[in-house]
Order: C-alpha cells, then structure tokens, then sequence
C-alpha cells in the first residue's frame, strides 16, 4: 500500500516546512504529498511549489472543504491528514501501515503531543490523549489516517470547525475498526498562543461536556466556530497624518498614530478572547502595508488591499469577498474603534439573525461597523464612513433594497487629550 499525505495550508509556510521535513525521511517513490491550499499570497504559493515531491492543489477557504479536495485529488490506498504544524515522529509510515493492513480497519490517528510547558497544554495534551484512547473521538489537530475506498468522493470531512474528526469518528463507528497508530504527531502551541492556553482548554472542556453529555459534533463547532460568519477589519496602516485627523488636531499627528496603534492592538488582542470564531480577514491600506500587516495581524487573519479608490467601494469589495468564500454573516468594523470587542461583535451577529443589516453608528452618526445578512454589498458603496450623514445614507439604501435594518447602540471615539491620559493611566494605551 502506498500513502496520499493530504495537508490544508493558509499562509503558514514555516508551519508547513516543518511537517513535511518531518515527513520526507521514511517516504517512498509511490506516497504523495498533496497541499491543499486554501488561497494563500501568490509569493508563498511560489515558495511551496519549489519544494521537491510536493503537489499543490487549489482548495476552498474553509479547512474540511480543502481537506476534501485533497483527497478528491489523491492518488493512493491510504488517506493521511496532516495539519501545518504537526510534525510527525520517526517511525511513523511502519505504524500507519501497521495499523491500517488488519481487515476491518477504518481509521487511524497518531498519538497527539503539544509543545510546551504551559499547564493549560499539558492539561490540553492529555484531555486529546484520553479523548482519542477512551472515547476513540480524535480532533483534526491529530494526524489521521483513512481508506481512499471508504471515501469514493473524496467527501471524508463535513465542514464543522475544531469538531471535524470527532465527526469523521462518529460516522466512522458502523465501518470497521478505530485504531490509534503506535507513533506520536506533536503539535505546534502556536494556535494556543495565539487564542490564549486557557481559552483554548475552556474549548476542550466544552468538547468534553458534549461528548459526556451524548451531543452532536455540529453542536461543538457552533459553540467554537462557525464558519457563516465572517469578520472584517477596517486597517487604516496607523502612520501619522493618516488615522484619526479629529485627534490629530487635538494631539498631534504622530500621538494620534500612537493612539490608533494601541487600540487596533487591543481590538486584536479582544477578537483573540472570542468564545466564538468568526473566519477572519483585514482590509488593509494603504496596499504597500499589506505584508507588515500580515506580520502584526498573524496567520489566523487573511489580510488584502482592495483596489477601490473609494471609501465604500472598498469595504463593498471586502464584504462580497467574504460572502463569495461562503459566509452568510458578515461584519465589518473599524479596527481602531474605541471599546470594540466581543460582545459588541456578538451583538451585531445576533442583530443579524432577524434583520439583514446591522448599523453600528458613531455619536456624530458616521459608521464603526456594519454587518449583513444577505449578499447586498452594494449599500456600501459610496458612503464615507466618516460622514456625517453615514447613517442616513446607509439606511436610505437598505430601505430602497427592501432590507431590515437595525442598530447597535452608537460607539464613541477617542476625541481628548485628557480621555488619551486616562486611558494610559488605566493601561488601555501603555504604548503611547
């Protein structure tokens, strides 16, 4: 038998490097290695493709649908899924052979292992160890292995966000045997880092309560992640004379830079405490700031320059970008708006479950956000929300498109010299 080695990828090169050096020493002339690339930048696509025995394969944004294309495109008997990051230990092709030739065999999973010594990962560690050995319910964390034959398709994963193996695992139960494969896979902390150790331990034990309580694996990914709803922030590249020009007047320009700077930092650092996980993009400009951007926002942000030169036209073009990867909630939000944070987030998406549009209005009736609920970018267009009349504009639109609007209760901006003391002085603003 030989082995299709399937791994989804998003802008995570080193991530990727490293799980397949970690994989090339024991492959053999008939194993592939497919990455499913879920619209990475260009240069990195570049850099990838000039790896030796890797195929690159063109994938959907979201990570089962990709897992999905790779195994659409897989060759071999045996499936492997692999995410960026894990690295594999030696041995580890013997034991997956070992594991899937007895008759009967459905799937595999590697031994999981976290690197660290955060308590919250060894707690995380052996919550996944206990989870894949007593209840045979693995996480897509861990790498797996299937039959190529059991998924004539290539259709092995149902889009469910942190919940996708335990998925596969119930669906597997009525096909054969779930074995665990006698070699460790440790994972990359980097997704524990970048949510918080003790935010992601909080998702683990709301697997658990689940899994004890007999719930469905849909009902976990709509406590962690729901993939019909996107996030989008509004970057203006914080640089002086280009962000907040009311508290530039007040401050000076490069204080008010500052100033905008720490509150994006603090935008970022409250999407990070989310208890839900909205797919995540950064509309950045100027686009000659994309790369540093990806730099500060991290891989869990799909950052892009829209080309529009006007202001709605711009976020029109992010929003219909969202919608087209398959959301079916979006919101867009003003990354250095004072005060955003989750609840207002989850405010905005609950607004949405019964209105079409959500308007999250400034004191001056300019715009922090908008959320819709229907693809309907069009609204958007030509409203600066900066106006005066944003408000007015937005809700002329949506009533001529016969859509529901509602509103957020409105957010003010930083607008004094002495709410910036104060700020600093409560450690909201400790760069500036």
């Amino acid at each position: 038998m030989a082995i299709s080695i399937i791994l989804p990828h998003l802008n995570e090169p080193a991530n990727l490097e490293a799980s397949v050096n970690a994989l090339r020493p024991e492959l053999q002339d008939v194993d592939e290695i497919l990455v499913a690339d879920q619209g990475s930048q260009p240069e990195v696509l570049e850099r990838i493709r000039s790896w030796a025995s890797v195929k690159v394969i063109e994938a959907p944004a979201r990570r089962a649908l990709a897992l999905n294309a790779g195994a659409a495109a897989a060759a071999q008997e045996i499936l492997m899924f692999v995410p960026p990051g894990v690295q594999v230990r030696r041995g580890w092709r013997a034991a997956a052979m070992k594991a899937a030739s007895p008759p009967g065999f459905a799937l595999g999973w590697f031994q999981p292992a976290y690197r660290g010594r955060h308590p919250a990962l060894l707690l995380a560690d052996g919550g996944a160890w206990l989870s894949s050995l007593v209840f045979k319910l693995p996480s897509l964390r861990q790498a797996l292995t299937v039959k190529a034959a059991d998924f004539p398709g290539g259709e092995v994963f149902r889009d469910l966000p942190d919940f996708e193996g335990w998925d596969l695992a119930r669906r597997m139960k009525g096909k054969g045997k779930a074995v665990r494969i006698g070699c460790r896979a440790v994972a990359s902390s980097a997704a524990f880092a970048a949510r918080g150790p003790w935010a992601h331990l909080l998702d683990t034990a709301r697997a658990w309560n689940l899994i004890r309580q007999g719930g469905e694996p849909a009902e976990g990914a709509d406590l962690v992640a729901d993939p019909r709803r996107a996030l989008i922030l509004l970057l203006t590249w914080p640089e002086a004379g280009k962000v907040k020009p009311g508290l530039a007047r007040v401050i000076g320009e490069e204080t008010a830079a500052e100033v905008s700077k720490a509150l994006v930092t603090r935008t970022l650092e409250e999407m990070d405490l989310l208890r839900f996980s909205p797919t995540r993009y950064a509309a950045v400009r100027p686009a000659e700031k994309v790369e540093e951007a990806r730099g500060w926002l991290g891989p869990s942000w799909t950052v892009s320059a829209p080309e529009a030169t006007d202001p709605g036209e711009r976020v029109a073009e992010a929003v219909a970008a969202a919608f087209e990867a398959g959301a079916s909630k979006v919101v867009a939000a003003v990354a250095d708006t004072l005060n955003f944070d989750g609840t207002v987030l989850k405010k905005a998406y609950d607004l949405l479950g019964h209105a079409a549009v959500a308007i999250g209005p400034t004191p001056e009736n300019g715009l922090f956000l908008v959320g819709l609920a229907e693809n309907r970018p069009e609204i958007l267009k030509g409203i600066d929300w900066n106006a005066s009349d944003a408000v007015e504009r937005l809700s002329t639109a949506a009533s001529k498109q016969g859509l529901h609007f509602e509103h957020l209760p409105p957010m003010r901006d930083v607008e004094s010299a002495k709410e910036v003391e104060m700020m600093r002085y409560q450690g909201v603003l400790q760069a500036v």
